[in-house]
């Protein structure tokens, strides 16, 4: 009776061992699945970050780029208002030229009239 005692003893140990070593797999399983989606989202993060880091390195390019655009513009803005001055001045003297040509061909024109 005894033996027949430990017979259904060990059936029953090795029915829990089993049922645990089944658990234990199912576990592990679900536990590999885990981490297989937390690898993915992972990839999918650092992605994100190089994408975002290609993004920052573009923006910065052309930041860079409208800055020079803006410098290069004040510096034509400064030449061409200094070439309107110039043209200014040109163009005031001219005057001044033409009107003391006409003022004196205009005493020239009166003092022939009187003769």
């Amino acid at each position: 009776m005894e033996n027949k005692e430990l017979k259904r003893r060990i059936k029953e140990l090795e029915y829990l061992i089993a049922n645990v070593m089944e658990e234990s797999k199912l576990r592990e399983d679900a536990l590999q699945d885990r981490l297989n989606a937390e690898q993915i989202k992972c990839k999918k993060i650092q992605s994100d970050i190089k994408n975002a880091e290609d993004g920052r390195f573009v923006a910065i390019n052309e930041l860079n780029q409208i800055e020079i655009c803006i410098k290069n513009s004040k510096k034509y803005l400064e030449q061409v208002e200094q070439s309107t001055h110039e043209l200014c001045k040109v163009t005031s003297t001219d005057r001044k030229w033409v009107e003391a040509e006409v003022l004196k061909r205009a005493q020239a024109q009166h003092a022939t009239d009187q003769k």
